[in-house]
């Protein structure tokens, strides 16, 4: 899916907004009013969809909290085909698994696909959370290893039907020859 020329639109977020707004996010509704400031400059990200919010090969933005919309991640592969990864809706969180692994470039494609309201903290604010917030922790791990736990089911997956199709062809030229048939 093609993203459109339509810019994503981003404005600081106040304490007293974001004290409202982390309430629709799961994994954050636990946080106290006086814990916000371990967030850091929090933004708010508007964008419709179809909108390109993070290409693949991009520097890391952060940690990313769907508060409306969908978000469909992709990855681009060398032959120029697109394998889906996961698509983020009201209350998901992602973004977690680059910060954790400490990569500083993006390996996924996310498009908007229904216009799109949330909150984006940056690196900082994210291990500043990680650090101080047990609760928010415990939930961002256990999101980010079955994220990866389903990233590599998926990569197996497709490795077998890689390896079934290499079989299949194979098998195909070996009846079409009929040098193979006569024996």
């Amino acid at each position: 899916m093609a993203g459109t020329t339509a810019e994503a639109q981003t404005r600081s977020v106040t304490q007293q907004e974001l004290s409202q707004l982390i309430r629709r996010i799961p994994v954050l509704s636990k946080l106290k009013d006086e814990d916000l400031g371990c967030l850091g400059p929090v933004e708010l990200v508007e964008a419709p969809a179809g909108t390109m919010l993070i290409e693949q090969g991009a520097g890391i933005r952060g940690f990313g909290m769907i508060l409306e919309g969908e978000v469909r991640a992709t990855r681009v592969e060398i032959n120029g085909s697109e394998t889906p990864l996961a698509v983020y809706q009201d209350g998901d969180t992602f973004g977690e698994a680059p910060l954790l692994l400490g990569y500083k470039k993006t390996g996924v494609r996310c498009v908007v696909t229904r216009p799109l309201r949330m909150l984006l903290v940056s690196e900082e604010g994210f291990w500043r959370l990680m650090a101080t917030c047990p609760n928010v922790r415990q939930g961002v791990l256990a999101t980010a290893a079955q994220r990866i736990h389903s990233f590599q089911a998926t990569t197996l997956h497709r490795e077998k039907l890689i390896s079934l199709g290499t079989l299949a062809a194979g098998l195909m030229h070996e009846l079409n020859n009929p040098g193979s048939a006569a024996k």
